[in-house]
């Protein structure tokens, strides 16, 4: 990534049109701290069909410690249309220090626009989108949610959605657990838990509060009952970090070695084309200070954890993103389209060494053992892996990928 921040936000979205080096699928770093702890308004997409980073026009309001999420840009907006960026909350260098402020960005326009505050200031919040809750006033079709977070004084539950159809915010029930320094997702909700559909469900993972500097606990909210669930527990408690929904990694199983992580019947193992969505949760922090290199997924089909293989770099206060993989990772794994986690500067020492390295899981090369019963991880063997029917292939890459350039000198930084 050009600026080595952290303490930034990530999505996906649609590259910019006409910006030379950019094309297809776009992951946006927005925002942050920079040299010194100064906010920052560095907005940069990296294109992963040309392994390109480029610098965009600058956030309107400098800001750390925010979310973001893409979701359809509000209707009869002047300088925006088709998928818009979202950036919302978080901290800024005025007081008030907590921002309530939204701004969306345009791929198709390549500009940034002022939307409807939200209507609590608060930061280290998570975004997530997915469909309305039905018979909310004001909400209608997709909705962004804003979740979580911290005021001046304690973590909140609180939870409020933005309709871009309406151009309007409500606030919905809250979460069980307040928490800040989360990571929030959209995917499928569990399907073996009573109450829940089987439609995409906003995630709460991990975090921060007043009496614990990591968390572990993780709830989902179900548009179609506006309610909250607890589910499983994350195998480590952590907060600051990243992740993002995406198709679940590629199994080793005893008894089906080239095996998907499918439903619990096993309909869909075994078949690529049919890859159910999982919750990534990526890096963060074990208390205030010391990073974490975890790298675990929730699988909403059978309603569990799985440790996968750790991130390169440990670091907390990262953004995490899913897109297509690198061009030229997907190349030498002889597969096209599928998904890689990205992970997104960040720090290992709170502030000290801000990072731009940025890099990718690819979920297709992401070996781990499944025993059927607890899901625990294993690095993917260096000589032997399988291909999509079973057949061992050899000397693999490495289920990571650097994608851009990457590093920790923040007084040198190199350019995309």
């Amino acid at each position: 990534m050009p600026t080595a921040r952290a303490f930034l936000a990530g999505a996906t979205a649609p590259c910019p049109q006409n910006v030379d080096g950019l094309k297809g699928t776009c992951v946006y770093a927005i925002g942050g701290i920079h040299d010194e702890g100064l906010l920052s308004d560095a907005v940069e997409a990296y294109s992963p069909a040309t392994n390109t980073w480029v610098t965009l026009p600058s956030l309107p309001a400098p800001r750390s410690n925010l979310a973001a999420t893409t979701a359809p840009c509000p209707q009869n907006v002047d300088g925006l249309k088709g998928t818009c960026v979202y950036a919302i909350g978080g901290i800024r260098g005025e007081n008030p220090l907590l921002s309530s402020v939204v701004e969306a960005y345009s791929p198709a326009t390549n500009t940034w626009v002022t939307l409807p505050s939200m209507p609590t200031r608060r930061s280290f919040l998570s975004a997530a989108t997915t469909s309305c809750p039905q018979n909310v006033d004001g909400l209608d079709g997709t909705c962004v949610y804003a979740i979580g977070g911290r005021d001046l004084f304690a973590a909140l539950n609180t939870v409020e959605a933005y309709s871009p159809a309406t151009n309007t915010w409500a606030t919905l029930p809250s979460m069980p657990t307040a928490r800040a320094g989360l990571q929030g997702s959209a995917a499928h909700c569990p399907q073996t838990i009573d109450g829940l559909s089987r439609t995409a469900c906003v995630y709460a993972i991990g975090g921060f509060d007043e009496n614990s500097p990591a968390l572990n606990t993780v709830e989902a909210y179900n548009p179609a009952s506006n309610t909250w669930t607890a589910l499983p527990s994350m195998p480590t408690a952590r907060a600051l970090l990243a992740g993002a929904g995406a198709a679940c990694p590629r199994l080793s199983d005893e008894k089906k070695p080239a095996t998907l992580w499918g439903t619990v019947q096993g309909s869909l193992l075994g078949n690529p084309r049919h890859r159910p969505t999982c919750v990534y949760a990526a890096g963060g922090a074990a208390d205030n200070s010391t990073p974490l290199d975890t790298l675990e997924a929730y699988n909403p089909a059978m309603n569990s954890w799985a440790t996968l293989p750790s991130l390169p770099t440990a670091r907390f206060g990262l953004a995490g993103a899913a897109a297509p993989c690198p061009d030229r990772q997907r190349h030498h794994n002889g597969r096209r389209g599928h998904d890689c986690i990205y992970a997104i500067g960040g720090t290992p020492d709170n502030g000290e060494t801000l990072l731009n390295t940025t890099e990718a899981f690819d979920t297709n090369l992401g070996l781990i053992r499944f025993d059927g019963h607890s899901r625990s991880g294993a690095q993917p063997r260096e000589d032997v892996h399988h291909g999509e029917h079973g057949e061992e292939e050899t000397s693999p890459p490495s289920p990571f990928v650097h994608a851009g350039v990457q590093g920790r000198d923040r007084r040198s930084v190199p350019t995309g």
